[in-house]
């Protein structure tokens, strides 16, 4: 029995002791790493890189000032409800053009070519059909001045679209997704401080109204696009951050609540498929199963038990849905009339187009606001709009680039878990559906850059692996020795011994 026990303690495997487990070396470059990080890579749980934030602050600082100076005003909240003082203005911007915008745009110039001769943080591996269609959708807008249909504003327009595509590949070379994420809620916050500082200065600021709609400096509906995107930013990050978890979920409740005083309702549906884009890839099966099997058979319950019981619920459903805008529900606050009398401008020039920036000019802008009877500078539509401006080629090019920027992003988001990446999917999502009442996304605003610089990341991330599995596993941890035994025929036939019983 004593020599038995002595052969069978011999041929165990030599069990490590804490110190040697902590200092193996890695199977793959032979270097001591500690065995509790030795992961397979490409994983969830791997611990986020570190902002850095003086270049998050330099985005945010400029970023914020530039886009000031372009679209906003300190009173804008004083003559929202005054359409002759705003014709004049854009009469102004599209005629002469404003010192204040060519300030902005410069910025953003210097803040993009800073981004591109500085380091790069990461090493940019290109996906191919994303950098090709978007490459090729930028240069379709510099080949509309050929045929454009007001030349010299073609051509005026060209500097903005070069400043803005300088600025979105600086800021995607310089900044990560995730540090993209802090830059979108750090400007959003910057704007919606001050406009509310505004709205309080002047007076204008009655939530209890019926009427009201928060403004801040800048027109709601596009106030409305900043704060989804400073909530769907912050709900991003509180799934990753180890502190301050508590503060992200307060501002994005925050933002929600302002958004909805905006009164968009475009905005507030986007909002609420990015959340659902954003949480579907980590959520589990019976949170699945309850969000469009059991809430939508209560939906339709509750709906039927109202309708049999006469409480009037469809009334008032759709009093909640149209946020008190419900005398403009038939026409969409005009825009059907709109978009009848955009297609017939579209049927003249389908494929080509009237040039990047061109079509909207003084004339034409004044005939169809005669015609609509209200004060129009854009088709209200994103995918009208841009197909006015490049046709239907530059329009299918371009789309067709921000498709794949969601299926990139959101593989790369359930493949590694980047909060920057999920971000991208949700606020992707959000622009596809706040893009078809309004033109926000076709103009050279703070969402078209954070829209273009998405793009431009996910262009850079690299094609990502099918075949890499989505769930972190920890390698096992052997000795350098047993790991030998275990590859080796030997090895096996001592494993097997191993493992037969002892008699």
């Amino acid at each position: 029995m004593e020599c038995r026990s002595e052969r069978r303690f011999a041929v165990r495997p030599r069990r490590e002791s804490p110190a040697d487990e902590r200092q193996q070396p890695s199977r793959r470059s032979g270097s001591l790493e500690p065995v509790g990080h030795r992961m397979i890579e490409g994983r969830r749980d791997e611990p986020p890189e570190r902002p850095d934030w003086p270049a998050v602050a330099i985005g945010v600082a400029v970023c914020a000032i530039a886009y000031y100076l372009i679209d906003h005003g300190f009173a804008v909240s004083s003559y929202l409800e005054t359409p002759q003082e705003q014709t004049v203005e854009l009469d102004d911007l599209v005629a002469e053009g404003n010192a204040g915008r060519r300030i902005g745009f410069l910025m953003l110039a210097t803040l993009g070519t800073a981004g591109c001769v500085f380091p790069a943080r990461r090493a940019f591996r290109w996906t191919p059909a994303i950098a090709v269609l978007f490459a090729f959708h930028v240069g379709w807008c510099y080949a509309s001045v050929v045929w454009a249909d007001d030349r010299p504003l073609t051509i005026r327009r060209f500097g903005v679209l070069t400043f803005l595509v300088l600025a979105a590949v600086g800021i995607a070379r310089r900044l990560s997704a995730r540090e993209v994420c802090w830059l979108v809620m750090g400007v959003g916050l910057a704007h919606w401080a001050i406009g509310l500082f505004a709205e309080c200065a002047l007076g204008t600021f009655r939530p209890w109204g019926a009427e009201y709609r928060f403004a801040g400096t800048i027109h709601p509906n596009n106030q409305g696009v900043q704060l989804a995107g400073v909530a769907l930013a912050a709900c991003c990050l509180a799934k990753s951050v180890r502190r301050g978890r508590l503060a992200l979920i307060a501002i994005a409740a925050v933002a929600a609540l302002f958004l909805w005083l905006t009164k968009s309702r475009t905005s507030c549906a986007g909002l609420a498929l990015g959340v659902l884009i954003i949480w579907l890839p980590s959520a589990s099966q019976a949170w699945k199963a309850v969000a469009f099997v059991f809430a939508p058979t209560a939906a339709v319950a509750l709906l039927l038990l109202a309708y049999l019981l006469n409480w009037n619920a469809a009334d008032r459903i759709a009093s909640v849905a149209l946020m008190g805008r419900g005398e403009e529900a038939e026409t969409l606050t005009g825009r059907v009339p709109l978009w009848r009398e955009v297609l017939t401008y579209i049927e003249e020039r389908p494929w080509l187009g009237y040039g990047y920036g061109g079509f909207w000019n003084v004339p034409r802008m004044r005939r169809i606001s005669e015609n609509q009877g209200w004060q129009i500078a854009h088709s209200h539509s994103a995918y009208l709009e841009t197909v006015l401006n490049v046709g239907v080629i530059g329009a299918v090019v371009l789309f067709g680039a921000i498709l794949l920027t969601f299926v990139t992003a959101t593989r790369a988001h359930v493949r590694s878990g980047d909060p920057g990446f999920r971000f991208i999917s949700g606020f992707t999502a959000f622009a596809a559906l706040y893009s078809t009442t309004d033109a926000v996304f076709a103009q050279p605003g703070f969402a078209s850059l954070v829209q273009f610089a998405t793009v431009v990341l996910a262009a850079s991330t690299g094609p990502t692996s099918r075949s890499a599995p989505s769930v972190q596993r920890a390698l096992p941890a052997y000795s350098v020795e047993e790991a030998g035994r275990r590859v080796s025929p030997e090895g096996n036939r001592m494993n097997r011994r191993e493992s037969a019983p002892h008699i």
